[in-house]
């Protein structure tokens, strides 16, 4: 009895945090569309098209994401997107400098989904 309680529990926050991992508020919804909507090719211009791992600071309005934009194919390429309090976004193909844009915040995972899940 004592076991199948603490498997039930586990189960629980498994299920909270996997919840809690995949829903974003407003202004980051506006950045994920924002991205799929500017980043768009063909006829690939659906979010499940797209590979998403985006980060929220905590302290701040600010969203970093890791993004697989598709080209021939969902989810080929890799861009690194910033969005900040004007709404104003910024595009990258380097590691380095989306490395230390998340170093110099408190950014958590707020939402992830394709390649990243």
């Amino acid at each position: 009895m004592k076991k199948g309680l603490s498997i039930l529990l586990m189960l629980v926050a498994v299920i909270t945090l996997t919840a809690c991992g995949s829903k974003l508020d407003k202004t980051g919804e506006e950045f994920k569309n924002k991205i799929v909507k500017e980043e768009a090719y063909k006829d690939k211009n659906k979010e499940e098209n797209f590979s998403f791992l985006i980060y929220q600071d905590k302290d701040s309005n600010r969203y970093l994401a890791d993004v697989w934009v598709p080209v021939e194919e969902d989810s080929a390429l890799e861009y690194y997107f910033y969005y900040d309090e004007d709404k104003r976004l910024d595009k990258s193909e380097s590691k380095a400098a989306f490395d230390d844009m998340k170093a110099s915040g408190d950014y958590e995972v707020v939402y992830k989904s394709g390649k990243f899940k």
